[in-house]
């Protein structure tokens, strides 16, 4: 009988060689990937610190005649002076540079490079597309930049100080910084994190000239010393996969390589439904030859931890205000990313019987980490016992995660509020790139306001923005704001705004 899959174990044998170690000493993955990417360009070994027994496991395994290089994090090392600890140690030939973070060295690396031909322009949220672009970028001598508010200045300038060279826009960029730019680029935004990576792997597979490559599989939750630079496409266990192997078939590749052992059950898919025709093996952990305090045994892999998408929508409480004929969903977002939810259906349970209202639906989005109350006006006369709720949410589309379906009982309350607020206006001050809705409390006590636009088009997408609370003082005259960048198109296209305002006497 053949084996469903091959496991590999990394065998790290220690031989004199002339390159240098860099070591990134930091616990930020963003860290970390700049300066593995650095070490690629210098030709030099990489490594990392990822915790005190890793840094004891590299004082016994680096080779003591070579130098040593360390980026070491001021505000996030692993080891406080991993200088000081491996020169007691017996190691000589070693420097280290001091930084704050990767938005800063990302530059201060670029400069220290000659002979790049490219950048790639991405997201620095989460892991996903920093993995992706990896082996794009290292087999075409592409440098890889963060962008977000902070560095996106810098970005430009750097970019349009380099006018010669072509760049991509990897992920979904609502500011559109390629029309600041004077280079060639190509964008790559198929509004999903895995759509995005199946379009990069088809363009390493159209442009690579890396002869029989094979496919890296991993969950992409961590980094390793070793997959991320071996200018092998990469791909990811949540990849359907079917259509993965019809990538590998269509490409001509028929060998993968799985990283990790939580990924081995979906290295046996690839084996089972491609017929055995395509080869797996995987890598699993590691063990070492030279030290003999180690030689022999078994160690993990040594890895960092990414930043993924964590999804955690819940239903808190459900009220029904007897007076108003209102049905409140309490609803938390307790992910690490705002969050698009929708309700196609509702139940009310009287006893055992039930009945299902009419009511208005639309696309809501709320912010990670935060809560609202979302008031459903219903035209019943009685507070139900109980509800279900039929409703999906995600943070890209399809939408692909189901409210729970356990029942949620009902608190009635009497909600007695006076509450009078006006809206006075609504604009986009592109100066500043805030949306904007000026409020008025027309009455005589505090009133806690919210707002939303659904249905607005937006980048191939119908959109729907959320703006988060604020307090207005009886009779001031208060704006809420939105942080986004439009462009005069956008606002051409959106002439008729659906706004909603919440508000109320209480913050929730």
């Amino acid at each position: 009988m053949k084996p469903l899959l091959t496991l590999l174990v990394t065998f790290l044998i220690l031989v004199p060689v002339c390159r240098a170690d860099v070591i990134a000493n930091s616990y930020d993955w963003r860290d970390v990937y700049t300066v593995a990417i650095y070490s690629h360009y210098r030709g030099e070994d990489f490594h990392f610190v990822n915790s005190l027994g890793e840094a004891k496991i590299l004082s016994m395994t680096l080779n003591k005649s070579k130098g040593h290089v360390i980026f070491e994090s001021s505000s996030n090392s692993v080891v406080k002076n991993l200088q000081n600890f491996l020169n007691l140690r017996g190691f000589e030939k070693i420097s280290s540079e001091n930084f704050g973070d990767y938005k800063d060295l990302q530059f201060t690396l670029f400069g220290k490079l000659n002979n790049l031909k490219g950048f790639v322009v991405i997201n620095d949220e989460f892991g996903y597309d920093a993995i992706s672009v990896a082996p794009y970028a290292l087999t075409h001598d592409y440098w890889v930049l963060f962008y977000n508010p902070d560095t996106k200045k810098r970005v430009i300038d750097l970019l349009n100080s380099h006018p010669d060279l072509p760049v991509i826009f990897y992920g979904e960029f609502l500011d559109r910084p390629w029309k600041k730019v004077k280079n060639t680029y190509n964008i790559i935004d198929e509004k999903n994190f895995f759509k995005n990576n199946m379009a990069i792997l088809s363009l390493y597979v159209k442009e690579s000239s890396v002869s029989n490559p094979w496919l890296i599989v991993t969950s992409g939750t961590y980094l390793d010393e070793g997959y991320i630079l071996e200018k092998m496409p990469i791909a990811f266990t949540k990849e359907n996969v079917e259509e993965l192997i019809n990538f590998l078939k269509a490409s001509g590749i028929n060998t993968v390589e799985i990283i990790g052992p939580e990924s081995v059950n979906y290295g046996q898919l690839i084996r089972e439904k491609s017929n055995r025709t395509i080869g797996v093996v995987a890598r699993i952990g590691r063990t070492f030859t030279g030290a003999s305090e180690l030689r022999g045994k078994s160690f993990v892999l040594r890895t960092i931890p990414v930043d993924v998408p964590e999804l955690n929508l819940k239903v808190e409480n459900v009220y029904f205000d007897t007076i108003n004929k209102i049905l409140i969903l309490n609803i938390t977002n307790k992910g690490n990313i705002d969050t698009y939810y929708y309700l196609n259906g509702m139940g009310l349970f009287y006893g055992r019987r039930e009945i299902f209202p009419e009511f208005n639906t639309s696309m809501h989005v709320l912010p990670k980490h935060y809560s609202f109350s979302l008031p459903i006006k219903l035209n019943v006369s009685q507070p139900p016992e109980r509800i279900e709720l039929l409703g999906l949410y995600g943070y890209e589309f399809p939408l692909e995660n189901y409210f729970d379906s356990k029942p949620y009982n009902v608190t009635p309350i009497e909600l007695r509020d006076n509450s009078d607020l006006k809206i006075v206006s609504v604009w986009y001050d592109a100066t500043s790139e805030k949306f904007k809705i000026s409020l008025k409390n027309l009455g005589s006590a505090p009133v806690w306001a919210y707002g939303e636009i659904t249905n607005f088009y937006l980048m191939g997408l119908n959109r729907t923005f959320f703006f988060k609370g604020i307090e207005i003082k009886p009779q001031e005259t208060k704006e809420l704001s939105l942080d986004v960048h439009l462009e005069e198109e956008d606002l051409k296209a959106n002439k008729d705004l659906k706004v909603t305002i919440y508000y109320g006497k209480d913050k929730d």
